[in-house]
């Protein structure tokens, strides 16, 4: 590729030792040599500095900054600020990537003229060591386009795909008029930057390719311990708001915006523990912040007269649902959880023992509740429902179980 663009890759670290090296390596035997690797430590106390230093003694492309520990949105900060590259990536410490993966996206960015690129990855298990294909950072085309504006995709911009930087490249020059950085906060640093990028881009590339492996299961990571954070969430999704209507833009996001914090909100519920969980519905800051949200809506009343309640699902929208359900005063005994495929180890979901939806077949007179995040799901859920003949369904979403929060720290005032 004649002219070739610099690519700056920004690398938040923290207590990396053990994955550092391997990712440093992976970059290196990438097929696109035209970057620069900035390694921004954030207070290790590991050797994670030992072995960076390693690999920049040997390869002028890396650089190894250190700061006091200020969080990964402090830490990718400050390499937009150190970066001289025309295009940013950002990547954590643990991930694993195509050895082609720096050649594709630039390639695709300088053929499409555009100001971000997504692309797609999937998940890598630390303990089992396998993909998970099923998973996929880019959940679709809005459009059905491989390149489109924010406005005219205004319907899906915050849903297509997730808000971690780690599956965008991004035009620095992009970057620098919209002045967009990092939330400085402990977690969830990256939604502002993410979506507030893609809102305001005219042109964005959508990458099917599956080019970086996202690693799970490594209890070290920032992910790994997003729960000790959990009022973040709230937070990103708030100043997100506050930037849009400030901009302008709220009205014309807003359907996208509001499914997106929906998800958001049941996702962070569901990481809770129990007294966090208690805590965010007693929050007044969060209820009014769940009130102007579900003033958006209209809701069809949940029947919860039964003396047995089916739920029929076991994901995060279940979980939250049936965490609202105990602190209704429900007891264990009167709560069921199905799912679709033969349970083969035993396990709970809040301390509700897991069955099959036909082994549930004997409360066919009581309301199931379907709990799906996906409309796919939900379509085949909706089918075995009628399959084993339950009288009543009732279709549970997101913004659902939100209103009942909603109403129960209504009740708890």
């Amino acid at each position: 590729m004649k002219n070739e663009d610099l690519i700056s890759i920004i690398i938040p670290v923290f207590n990396a030792e053990y994955y550092i090296g391997n990712c440093l390596q992976m970059l290196k035997q990438q097929s696109y040599n035209c970057y620069e690797i900035l390694c921004v430590d954030d207070g290790s106390t590991d050797g994670s500095s030992r072995i960076i230093k390693q690999f920049a003694d040997c390869d002028d492309r890396i650089q190894y900054y250190y700061q006091v520990n200020e969080g990964a949105g402090s830490a990718r900060n400050f390499g937009i600020r150190k970066a001289a590259g025309d295009y940013l990536l950002f990547l954590d410490a643990d991930d694993l990537y195509e050895p082609d993966m720096l050649e594709l996206i630039i390639k695709n960015a300088k053929e499409n003229e555009a100001d971000i690129v997504v692309f797609n990855a999937d998940k890598f298990d630390s303990q089992t060591y396998k993909k998970d294909k099923r998973w996929s950072a880019v959940s679709f085309r809005p459009l059905n386009k491989n390149v489109i504006s924010a406005e005219e995709a205004k319907k899906y911009i915050f849903n297509f795909t997730i808000p971690a930087p780690w599956n965008k490249l991004f035009k620095k020059s992009f970057l620098d008029d919209k002045q967009i950085f990092f939330q400085e906060i402990s977690s969830t640093n990256d939604l502002f930057f993410s979506y507030a990028a893609l809102g305001n881009a005219e042109r964005i590339s959508i990458m099917e390719e599956k080019l970086l492996h996202y690693r799970t299961n490594n209890v070290s990571s920032i992910q790994g311990n997003k729960n000790k954070n959990i009022y973040d969430a709230f937070e990103a999704l708030m100043y997100l708001e506050r930037y849009l209507r400030m901009k302008d833009k709220y009205l014309l996001y807003k359907e996208s915006y509001l499914k997106m914090a929906c998800g958001i909100i049941v996702y962070t519920l569901a990481r809770s523990d129990n007294d966090q969980f208690k805590e965010i519905i007693r929050n007044p800051i969060i209820a009014g912040y769940i009130k102007n949200m579900i003033n958006s809506y209209e809701f069809n009343h949940i029947n919860l007269q039964d003396e047995v309640v089916v739920v029929y699902g076991a994901g995060v929208l279940a979980q939250v649902f049936i965490r609202c359900l105990k602190m209704m005063v429900l007891t264990n005994q009167r709560i069921y959880v199905g799912v679709s495929d033969k349970v083969e180890t035993e396990f709970e979901i809040c301390g509700i023992k897991v069955k099959t939806i036909e082994e549930l077949t004997k409360y066919r007179k009581n309301t199931v509740f379907i709990c799906a995040s996906n409309e796919k799901s939900r379509r085949e859920m909706e089918k075995t429902v009628q399959k084993y003949k339950f009288e009543k369904s009732e279709i549970l979403s997101d913004i659902t179980v939100i209103n009942m929060l909603f109403h129960m720290y209504i009740q708890i005032l």
